[in-house]
């Protein structure tokens, strides 16, 4: 027996230009429709065996939210159909279900009789409750006065100490600190290894392949991909950037000059990025600060080929390429780059007084394109790329951040070999392995 079936769901909503055409529709005569449909869910379809670990994946908006509230029975479908065996216990928006007049104590009690469980047996489940949950005194204060943190610590204690036969997590742990996010992912495991069937939603791939063996792809209401973990979210990931970066490859025609440097170099003025770039780029940077933002028009990964790739091999060295337009006039500047994990921790940078190389004079309007040669030592995942560019005011000791750029570009390190379980570090140590038989060494 499966312990969830969806068969055929559709999840529509009204929309009005007006709170008037939905009162004109209300009162005609006539019945003259004043809304237009928005398929939330179009026909999704699947089955979640018992003791199952599955993952769903996509963007904003994709319909992830809705089809767990639906699963849930917070929200009625608008055609197909549920079943659900077992008893559910979730986490979906932040608070739900929790009265924010209550106190935490309150609310876990409330929480256990809407699950079924009587006054005492959850007295005998409060105490590893509070324990996980881990908030001091706020646990006999009222939940309105909880920050977010702590509401998704209590939540998340709560909805684990129940004994559920199917855990429902729609991105909760986004928002508790770095200790509390492994805390949770830890005890996640614990008891899926004891066969409670997951539902696991999240925006990141990582977190998915860490907890499910099966993906679902979600996009704009409709199963793209439903499969192995691994292939649901390396599909996801490579759709993701093929439409961010939809120029590239006519971005990297027109290189008319080119001087090169050791590990960094300037080259020619005129390139096409800077005017094709800009507005995929400015849509692609996940945020953007500085005192004079604007300089910097693009930031692209080169392969080993002098390709524009979403995609490295493993072990293979790659390029940064920042492209910048001056504002105005400028000298005794700074150009660097880092590189990021899929939790935008810096784990590797340089710039160019790193690299010992002195820039040239920037004029208003003037072109560069600053390449760095980036050795490759990272771990198979997900990295971004950070850009800063700022002034020196003294060598050093001080600059003023004009333009920083942050998931300017994002990129993979691929897998050389199909493993399950592949690296649990950032970065790869070995340049190479030998072997010595101790019987041969004198």
């Amino acid at each position: 027996m499966n312990a969830i079936e969806v068969n055929n769901l559709t999840k529509i909503y009204r929309l009005y230009n007006s709170p008037k055409d939905r009162l004109r529709e209300m009162i005609s005569v006539t019945g003259r429709k004043y809304h237009h449909e928005f398929y939330a869910l179009k026909d999704v379809s699947f089955s979640i065996e018992k003791g199952q670990t599955v993952g769903i994946i996509g963007k904003n908006g994709s319909g992830k939210s809705t089809l767990l509230k639906v699963i849930c029975g917070v929200l009625q479908p608008s055609g197909g159909s549920v079943k659900v065996n077992g008893r559910i216990s979730s986490l979906l928006e932040l608070g739900a279900g929790f009265n924010p007049e209550f106190t935490g104590r309150e609310n876990v009690y409330m929480n256990g009789a809407l699950m079924g469980f009587s006054r005492e047996a959850m007295e005998s489940r409060f105490p590893e409750i509070e324990a996980f949950a881990d908030i001091g005194e706020y646990i006999d204060q009222p939940t309105k006065s909880y920050s977010s943190g702590m509401l998704v610590r209590l939540a998340f204690a709560a909805a684990i100490n129940v004994d559920p036969d199917i855990l429902i997590v729609d991105e909760a742990l986004a928002v508790g600190d770095m200790f509390f996010q492994t805390k949770c992912t830890l005890k996640i495991k614990k008891i899926i290894s004891k066969g409670v069937t997951l539902l696991f939603v999240s925006h990141n791939p990582d977190t998915i392949l860490s907890l499910c063996k099966t993906g679902i792809w979600l996009k704009q209401g409709e199963i793209i991909q439903i499969g192995d973990a691994k292939d649901v979210s390396s599909g996801y990931f490579k759709q993701f950037h093929a439409e961010q970066n939809i120029n590239l490859q006519k971005q990297q025609s027109g290189i008319e000059e080119s001087l090169n440097y050791e590990t960094a170099s300037i080259m020619g003025k005129d390139h096409l990025s800077f005017m094709d770039g800009g507005d995929v780029f400015i849509r692609r940077v996940a945020s953007r600060s500085g005192n004079d933002p604007g300089w910097i028009r693009n930031v692209i990964v080169i392969d080993s080929n002098g390709n524009p790739t979403n995609g490295v091999e493993f072990k293979d060295d790659f390029l940064v390429r920042i492209y910048l337009e001056a504002k105005k006039d400028m000298d005794n500047y700074c150009i660097g780059f880092r590189i990021c994990d899929n939790l935008a921790i810096p784990i590797a940078h340089s710039n160019n007084i790193i690299e010992k190389l002195n820039l040239p004079d920037l004029k208003e309007g003037d072109r560069y394109i600053y390449e760095f040669g980036v050795k490759n030592i990272f771990s198979p995942g997900n990295y971004s790329v950070m850009v800063s560019f700022e002034k020196i005011v003294i060598p050093n000791l001080r600059h003023i951040i004009v333009d920083n750029i942050e998931g300017g570009e994002f990129f993979e390190i691929k897998k050389p070999i199909d493993l399950t379980n592949w690296f649990y570090s950032k970065v790869f140590a070995s340049n190479g392995l030998k072997v010595y038989d101790a019987g041969d060494i004198g």
